[in-house]
């Protein structure tokens, strides 16, 4: 079996992640905003001293990728982000036909005013947490480990970092996904009519 090489994002890998983010994220309303908008997405947590940026090497390639950042980040990144957004909706207009589109200008608009960006608020556990914000595997590489190997490594840097718990969401169609997350520790939150968030706790040395 071929080892799996976790390190840090540099910004020259940025075009061929985001790739892979676009494949591994095909029909969703960010991957539709189009590729430029996926590497200014991904560049933002490289910037950010408490985020966590990694990437997945097989055999020489990059295989995947892991972003995660605190818990709360959504007004920093919004701000930083808004011309992106901007810009990928003036060159993607089909995205505004997705499903999810209504929501994301919602929870965008409260976040702006400063209130939760969802309405019934998250009931977290005590402590520091840190959010997974996303994760992708190119296809021709899963179930290879590969997610696993970002997991693992994920969580051993949010550890480092002082945070006593993770914290990530899930569409509940999901199955796939949610049995991965289970498989490898995470427990469930909070469902909400759509989302179901896990988390997993961090034990401080």
């Amino acid at each position: 079996m071929s080892e799996i090489k976790v390190s840090t994002i540099k910004n020259e890998e940025l075009k061929f992640i985001a790739g892979i983010h676009m494949e591994s994220f095909k029909g969703y309303m960010n991957a539709m905003l189009g590729k430029r908008y996926v590497r200014n997405f991904i560049a933002w947590f490289i910037d950010q001293p408490q985020c966590i940026s990694i990437k997945a090497e097989l055999d020489g390639s990059i295989a995947g990728y892991l972003v995660g950042a605190p818990i709360g980040y959504e007004p920093s990144m919004n701000s930083a982000l808004m011309s992106s957004n901007l810009l990928a909706l003036l060159t993607h207009p089909r995205v505004i036909l997705h499903p999810s589109f209504r929501y994301a200008i919602w929870a965008k608009l409260r976040l702006l005013v400063g209130l939760n960006a969802i309405k019934n608020e998250i009931r977290n556990p005590e402590g520091k947490g840190i959010s997974l914000v996303g994760i992708g595997v190119a296809p021709e590489n899963s179930r290879k480990g590969v997610g696993d190997a970002l997991i693992r490594e994920f969580e051993l840097l949010a550890t480092k970092l002082g945070f006593n718990f993770m914290r990530l969401s899930v569409y509940r169609h999901n199955n796939i996904a949610l049995n991965f997350y289970k498989k490898n520790g995470w427990l469930e939150l909070q469902t909400t009519k759509n989302v179901i968030y896990l988390f997993k706790p961090l034990i401080q040395p």
